[in-house]
């Protein structure tokens, strides 16, 4: 009995799949589903006769000349480019490397994504269909736990700590924020696979997933969900002109959290030991608070950042200088560093490498036809709110999220002149 070799757009989508799965659960099969990719867009997958071929696919290298269609997705390679060079002079080599390799799918995914072959609307839509079901079905599975564990979990809430989601609580969040603005996107564009009653479907799981992150109430993930809501409600006033509707809307918004504080118990606990953690802090008592160490660590990587603003101390160099702060100025706190992308960027590379960094990796919002896509430009809302509240693009699933969503979206929105308004761009 012989076996067919699927088609190499069949394989693109399986990994594409299997890395919004594990975006959610395995950072092992992250990596797979990233190292899949790049081997389907760098090989041949099948020759002419139909058989297996893992030899490089040479003419579809030729995509990459000339290299300015392709700015919006390369300029990621500058997020990388920036560790590599404000490194020296080194003292912390372990550190260093750490942070190439963390920052190393920004330097090989976006030839991956040019590379891979098209991705249709519906494979696209899809794939983020399958990311809202599996957050769906996630979500009644923390539920149920919670639910079961109640009175221990809400006592643990008290005392800093979070409800027990798949890997980290913030990451999860912050996928949480990403899968209800794609829930939003694919109600908008009727998007289902079978029937057309799935729309409702996703209507409802995208509304059941905005309920249930003011359950788990990480602040991380709902600055960055709410962010993304009023970005995508300025977009909507602005292009639909229906100000008295929108200023509605804004007020719902604004009264959702007031709501949440009052009714949901788990919102209410991590609000009030946020509270608890500051005035613990001023009062330089939070040593071992959780926030305290953060709120500790922001002073000296600004202190550092003060220091040294045009180069900073060299990205190698950063958790050094953090510790030996902290441990001067706030002895017995534990030492985080510093909770803010663009502060930890500020403080290891200065200014010349901040400016790189939000040039790399905000280039695509320059693009018109990706700052009018409502899911990329959510996306990114939510990106940038969460580097503003964490050292997000130092952690390998943040890094993946970011690079998976962003060269998703512009692999399928991939700009050329001429092309005309793609779906997405409605109002």
């Amino acid at each position: 009995m012989s076996w067919t070799v699927p088609s190499k757009k069949s394989m693109v989508l399986f990994f594409l799949v299997l890395t919004a799965f594990s975006l959610v659960y395995s950072p092992f099969l992250l990596s797979d589903g990233f190292i899949g990719l790049s081997a389907l867009a760098f090989f041949k997958w099948k020759n002419a006769k139909g058989q297996l071929s893992f030899m490089p696919d040479v003419e579809r290298f030729r995509i990459l000349s000339p290299l300015r269609p392709h700015f919006p997705v390369l300029s990621f390679v500058l997020v990388f480019a920036v560790v590599l060079w404000a490194g020296w002079p080194v003292r912390d080599w372990d550190f260093w490397f750490d942070r190439l390799r963390m920052k190393a799918p920004f330097l090989v995914l976006p030839f991956t994504f040019i590379l891979l072959p098209e991705i249709p609307r519906r494979e696209y839509l899809g794939v983020l269909y399958f990311f809202v079901v599996i957050l769906f079905l996630t979500c009644i599975g923390v539920g149920i736990n919670y639910l079961n564990h109640f009175d221990e979990i809400n006592i643990a809430l008290k005392e800093g700590r979070s409800i027990p989601v798949p890997r980290h609580h913030i990451r999860f969040s912050v996928l949480m924020s990403i899968g209800i603005v794609a829930g939003l996107y694919l109600y908008r564009e009727g998007f289902y696979l079978f029937r057309q009653w799935e729309r409702k479907l996703v209507g409802g799981m995208t509304l059941f997933l905005f309920v249930f992150i003011h359950v788990l109430s990480v602040r991380s993930g709902l600055a960055a969900l709410y962010f993304a809501l009023f970005v995508l409600l300025v977009r909507y006033i602005l292009m639909k002109r229906k100000y008295l509707i929108g200023l509605g809307l804004a007020a719902a918004l604004l009264a959702v959290p007031f709501m949440a504080y009052k009714t949901v118990s788990s919102f209410q606990a991590k609000v009030d030991y946020m509270r608890y953690d500051w005035y613990m802090f001023r009062q330089g008592e939070g040593g071992i608070n959780s926030d305290s160490g953060r709120f500790a660590s922001l002073a000296a990587g600004w202190d550092i950042f003060r220091k040294h603003p045009l180069a900073g101390v060299g990205a190698a160099n950063l958790r050094v200088e953090v510790r030996d702060y902290i441990e001067k100025h706030y002895p017995g706190f534990e030492v985080h560093m510093p909770p803010n992308q663009f502060l930890y960027v500020m403080s290891g590379t200065g200014l010349i490498g901040l400016a790189v960094f939000i040039f790399g990796f905000f280039y695509p919002l320059m693009i018109r036809t990706m700052r009018r896509d409502l899911f990329f430009l959510g996306l990114y809302a939510i990106l940038l709110m969460n580097m503003m509240t964490d050292h997000s693009m130092e952690a390998s699933m943040s890094v993946g999220m970011a690079c998976f969503f962003s060269l998703l979206g512009l692999k399928r929105g991939r700009v050329r002149e001429g092309e005309g308004v793609r779906e997405g761009e409605r109002g």
